[in-house]
């Protein structure tokens, strides 16, 4: 009969040169979009959110995104003016499908 092994206490390994930090990565498009959205674009869309509240709450559960919001850092809501007419300095070709409607 064997005798019934015993845990023996996990010795420190040496780091090896693969789990050494490796050199920060060059920055990509795609990080820095990421970024952007995370600055920029999340604090307007948590504003718009916010602020149309009541119209989205109906169809949510009790615990939602929108009840989470903190309303004290909430940036300002960017209103939007609807053009009655093309601007003088943009010219706009029309595609011709269009045109044809």
């Amino acid at each position: 009969m064997k005798p019934p092994r015993v845990a023996t206490p996990v010795q420190a390994r040496p780091i090896t040169a693969s789990k050494q930090k490796a050199a920060p990565k060059p920055e990509t498009a795609r990080q820095r979009v990421r970024s952007e959205i995370a600055t920029k674009t999340k604090p307007k869309r948590d504003a718009f959110l916010y602020h149309h509240r009541a119209l989205f709450q109906p169809l949510l559960p009790e615990n939602n995104y929108i009840t989470k919001l903190d309303p004290n850092h909430m940036q300002p809501l960017q209103t939007h003016v609807e053009i009655e007419h093309q601007p003088a300095k943009y010219v706009v070709a029309q595609a011709l499908y269009m045109a044809q409607h």
